[in-house]
């Protein structure tokens, strides 16, 4: 063969063999770019599907409230300067599947911050200073539920998380002002002269839908001391009206005054966040219901 022909019989040959061996090709083999890499992990997937909120330094700034932010935190990530396991307050710690807030309130609230909704049972902690040196203010003590007292000017990182090794979920996280409540006694109550019974009434007010359970006690001095414990429970919203009936545990109650004191236990419906109205006392002038 001429020696200058062999270059090209032996170009002809490869292409030859490329063409019929199965497999084979003179193109480098490609991994889509969806597809796990080498020890299986994902990354490209996980990065896009990371919450844009999941770095301390990317927390979702709350405008104003009420705030409401959902997300899915199951590709959510944790940091080394995350506050992990911190087990001293509240209902549970936070183990993984991080995401952050951040809230700066123009002047004093009472804040309360609610996860009610979620399709998992994440915990919730306030913080304030910067990453890596964090001082915790609040967590929640109650599941779903954490309230605090925030100071105006004063920049809150709220972080949201799993805990118990749970995978993350669909989270639900609501900002709002906390619960107001408060409690009247009437004046003036009613007494059964025949069994001694008597009748208190009075208002509760709450600035949401809430359940309240309230108690307290009823003193009577006459010829015998008299005294009872009241009780009553319903659902509060807005102004409404609450009525115990008491029987005396020694003697019983008859017209004239007594010395009512009650306090009284808040649920709000919407977020299970608690809160105890303030005791009060009264002077209660009992009459004739006959």
């Amino acid at each position: 063969m001429d020696p200058r022909l062999k270059p090209i019989a032996l170009t002809l040959l490869a292409g030859i063999i490329a063409s019929t061996v199965p497999g084979c090709s003179r193109d480098l083999p490609t991994v889509p770019n969806d597809q796990p890499g080498a020890g299986g992990a994902d990354v490209a997937q996980s990065n896009r599907n990371r919450p844009t909120n999941d770095d301390f330094s990317d927390a979702l700034v709350i405008g104003t409230i009420p705030f409401t932010h959902r997300v899915n935190t199951s590709n959510a990530t944790v940091e080394r300067s995350d506050p992990l396991n911190d087990e001293t307050c509240g209902f549970g710690s936070i183990g993984g599947h991080t995401v952050w807030y951040q809230f700066t309130p123009s002047q004093d609230l009472r804040i309360n911050v609610s996860t009610v909704g979620s399709d998992f049972d994440p915990n919730v902690f306030a913080y304030t200073g910067s990453r890596g040196s964090l001082t915790r203010v609040a967590c929640n003590f109650l599941p779903a539920s954490m309230t605090f007292e925030a100071k105006a000017g004063q920049t809150y990182f709220i972080i949201a998380g799993s805990s118990n090794g749970d995978p993350g979920g669909n989270l639900v996280l609501s900002v709002d002002l906390s619960l107001e409540v408060s409690i009247t006694i009437d004046p003036v109550g009613t007494v059964n002269p025949s069994t001694g019974v008597a009748t208190i009434s009075g208002t509760v007010t709450c600035s949401r839908s809430a359940f309240f359970e309230l108690g307290g006690e009823v003193q009577q001095r006459n010829a015998i001391a008299s005294q009872g414990s009241l009780f009553a429970s319903s659902e509060c919203d807005g102004v409404t009206r609450w009525e115990g009936e008491v029987t005396a545990e020694t003697g019983k109650f008859v017209p004239g005054t007594a010395q009512v004191s009650a306090g009284a236990l808040f649920t709000a419906n919407a977020t299970t966040e608690e809160r105890h109205a303030e005791q009060v006392s009264a002077t209660v002038r009992l009459t004739s219901s006959n």
